[in-house]
């Protein structure tokens, strides 16, 4: 039976790719140490949060990937037979409401368990996550979007994505009531200071002093589109939407032409990186301060302190024009991308990786019949060629 398991549940884009890779990658340098990074076919642990809380992944009704209990249960099951530390990171666990908490923590074994939160400052989530959805292959404005999110706010709609995640109040009481705030440690991510949540958590299963390769060759990079990446992406989301299924865009867009983008693009200093209108920055702060205040009079843990929480000078974006031009380099990152993934189903033209190829067992039925029969007929259209003419 382990000791000690260490659950780390994001948020969103508090550097947590980063730091599943670097776990990934060192998977067999903290086994050696009796700490246990399981292995389900991914960095991260999503499969599991997925599983556990028997959410679908993609578009619903149109092909998007569903997970089976099973993938939990065997976790649990697995767990038997493990001693020391285990790690488990995936930013979709945030995501789980409070009967889904309590099915998490109830079907756990009776051990110490460390519930590691990333937090940062709302105003700097917004574009972030605006982008993000765009990568998701919506297609409104982030006026739209923005309108939205606080109109939620405002109605206590706060079970919406944006807010589920993101309400910090909310978040940290949902965990704490279930796994007891003494057990949470937050982390206050800071661009300028990338190892922090690492080092917590080397510190928690102790092995702090254990040097790990942080930068594995496999570091997924995974930052935000810039102003113009997000509008080209969000054009082509526009113009496809409704002529594809979920299987399809995932393969060519995100896996091909968004991946290649955001991991092969340098983008000019000059081009715009977000764009997020004053008011919807200012009452992103006001927001924000008001949690920051309450967390300062809490005995909750921190690393390093809610410094970095309080804002008070918050960067205003300009006011972004609409974008009448492509970059060519641009153009040919998304064309060489959707090339690659359709050929190789990587964004970078590797044949010997198959990382990113559908996975069978994930669709639903209909939706695998239809994949295999355009591979079968792509075959044999490609076989039909070297037929040698009579």
């Amino acid at each position: 039976m382990i000791d000690h398991l260490i659950l780390h549940i994001g948020i969103y884009k508090t550097g947590t790719t980063s730091l599943q890779s670097v776990l990934s990658a060192n998977r067999e340098i903290l086994k050696a140490h009796d700490v246990h990074y399981p292995d389900y076919g991914l960095d991260s642990h999503s499969t599991l949060a997925f599983s556990v809380m028997q959410k679908n992944w993609g578009w619903a009704d149109r092909g998007e990937t569903t997970f089976s209990p099973w993938y939990w249960n065997k976790f649990v099951k697995d767990l038997a037979k493990l001693t020391g530390t285990v790690l488990i990171s995936s930013e979709f666990f945030c995501l789980s409401v409070d009967d889904q908490v309590a099915k998490i923590k109830a079907s756990l074994p009776n051990c110490k368990i460390t519930v590691v939160i990333g937090l940062r400052p709302l105003n700097e989530l917004l574009w972030s996550t605006y982008q993000q959805l765009i990568k998701f292959g919506r297609y409104y404005s982030v006026d739209e979007w923005l309108h939205s999110v606080f109109d939620d706010f405002d109605s206590g709609n706060l079970n919406s994505g944006f807010w589920l995640r993101n309400h910090q109040d909310r978040l940290i009481s949902r965990w704490g009531e279930e796994f007891g705030k003494e057990n949470l440690r937050i982390v206050n991510s800071d661009p300028r200071q990338p190892a922090l949540a690492l080092n917590l958590i080397k510190d928690l299963a102790g092995i702090s002093q254990v040097v790990l390769d942080e930068k594995p060759a496999e570091l997924n990079k995974n930052r935000s589109m810039t102003l113009t990446e997000t509008e080209v992406v969000r054009e082509i989301n526009k113009a496809i939407y409704e002529k594809v299924d979920w299987p399809i865009y995932r393969q060519v867009l995100r896996r091909g032409a968004i991946e290649r983008i955001v991991e092969i693009r340098v983008p000019p200093t000059s081009e715009q990186k977000s764009a997020i209108p004053e008011w919807a920055t200012l009452r992103a702060v006001e927001i924000q301060n008001g949690w920051t205040k309450s967390f300062l009079k809490s005995s909750l843990q921190v690393t390093p302190d809610w410094s970095r929480l309080s804002v008070t000078t918050p960067k205003i974006d300009l006011p972004s024009e609409k974008i009448s031009t492509v970059p060519m380099d641009l153009v040919e990152t998304i064309a060489s991308g959707m090339i690659s993934a359709a050929a190789y189903g990587t964004y970078d033209f590797s044949k010997n990786k198959n990382k990113y190829i559908l996975n069978a067992r994930e669709m639903r039925f209909p939706v695998l019949i239809k994949y295999v029969i355009e591979r079968m007929g792509d075959t044999l259209s490609r076989l039909s060629r070297k037929v040698p003419r009579i």
